[in-house]
């Protein structure tokens, strides 16, 4: 039973590009059917595998059997080096964007459309002088990997709750350089296998940033303590200044005013125990050392208006 031929899209292979598969027979309609790469073009290097796809995918991508193990079609979309001879100008090695390819069946031969610096021109597909230079080939996909999560993981902590005070950025910075750090080590000790688990130390739940970011969290409690305690003595201060600030503005007794207020014995009668402030003193003392609380039997009348001017008024038993 003949083979079949096919031009598959990327994805259908573990290989990064297109491909060329080969199934035994013609697919039957409905049915799954197992295909294997063809090694050819870019890919001929390759190891065998093989890849189970349904007759949908493949009718529409029928091809001969000499483009197949040719593999021109594997160049597209991948850069590469060739020779050619640049207009006006002597032949040399350039590099262009392969952005198509044609297959002729009467010369069996395959043409690649390649584009250099925005000029498009179409090269006999020669793999002695066709050099794949694809960068997504020859660098290892680790290396984007382990970029991505650290790119993910910041984007991540820039809407969570983790303090961003400048020490704690500075504390992140440098938990960052340490991974990318380890990260050039293990690549430059050829360790691959902790250069692919670098990727996973981008994670809240990584004990090296957990270490982080308890130091962040413990250095925002102790400087929200710090705070507190100095709001606390701005508050005392402010209110033993109000205090003071009080006392300070006691209405001052006019001497004439003094003369005229009772007596009893060598103490003055104290003008708030007079007035309908009151006064703050308890079992009838004044909380003035030389002035007294009584019921005066007459009080003269500057006195009275001094105390309604200053005072509020005359206390209920003084009216």
């Amino acid at each position: 039973m003949a083979p079949s031929y096919f031009y598959l899209r990327p994805g259908a292979f573990d290989v990064i590009g297109f491909a060329y598969g080969k199934a035994d027979g013609t697919p039957p309609r409905g049915a799954r059917v197992k295909v294997r790469l063809v090694r050819s073009g870019r890919w001929v290097g390759e190891e065998d595998q093989a890849a189970e796809l349904s007759h949908e995918d493949l009718a529409p991508r029928f091809v001969s059997a000499e483009e197949a193990t040719e593999g021109t079609g594997t160049f597209v979309g991948s850069v590469i080096c060739t020779a050619r001879a640049r207009p006006g100008g002597a032949r040399v090695w350039d590099y262009g964007l392969v952005v198509g390819y044609k297959w002729e069946s009467v010369t069996q031969q395959g043409w690649l459309d390649v584009n250099f610096c925005g000029h498009e021109t179409s090269l006999r597909c020669n793999m002695d002088s066709t050099q794949d230079v694809a960068v997504e080939h020859f660098y290892r996909p680790t290396v984007y990997e382990t970029f991505t999560a650290a790119l993910n993981f910041l984007g991540e902590l820039r809407v969570s709750e983790l303090p961003a005070t400048p020490e704690a950025l500075v504390d992140l910075a440098a938990w960052v350089d340490d991974r990318l750090e380890l990260f050039r080590v293990l690549i430059i000790e050829e360790n691959w296998t902790e250069v692919d688990d670098i990727k996973k130390h981008f994670n809240a739940s990584h004990e090296s940033f957990v270490r982080v970011h308890q130091l962040i969290l413990r250095r925002d409690v102790a400087a929200a303590v710090k705070a507190a305690h100095a709001s606390s003595n701005r508050s005392n201060h402010q209110s033993r200044g109000e205090r003071n600030s009080e006392a300070d503005k006691r209405t001052p007794i006019p001497i004439e005013i003094r003369e005229a207020l009772p007596r009893q014995g060598s103490k003055q009668i104290c003008l708030r125990f007079l007035s309908a402030q009151g006064c703050r003193g308890k079992n009838g003392s004044c909380v003035i050392k030389n002035l007294c609380h009584f019921k005066p039997a007459a009080l003269p009348e500057n006195v009275r208006e001094f105390i309604t001017k200053n005072y509020g008024g005359l206390s209920v038993d003084m009216q």
